[in-house]
């Protein structure tokens, strides 16, 4: 059986609650008592889990190898590492 529990937030566009199974996000919804929540509560488990989200950050890599030292000659010609 899975290990579920919900969890009051709060965020930029008001508040949820955030719904945890096994230590993942599965679902964030309005609190009952919030007469006009945020459709946004809707989209926040794709925000976080969504196959778009970038899972760590990462840097251009001379940037990664030189620092500020590297400029901006790379933008746009150069990869991203993590």
């Amino acid at each position: 059986m899975a290990a579920s529990s919900r969890h009051p937030i709060a965020h930029h566009w008001g508040r949820g609650v955030a719904e945890v199974k096994d230590g993942q996000l599965v679902e964030v919804r309005a609190p009952a008592d919030d007469p006009d929540p945020s459709p946004i509560n809707g989209n926040l488990v794709s925000a976080v889990t969504g196959k778009a989200r970038i899972g760590r950050p990462h840097v251009r890599k001379s940037f990664l190898e030189k620092g500020a030292a590297a400029g901006g000659a790379g933008r746009g010609a150069e990869p991203f590492v993590p």
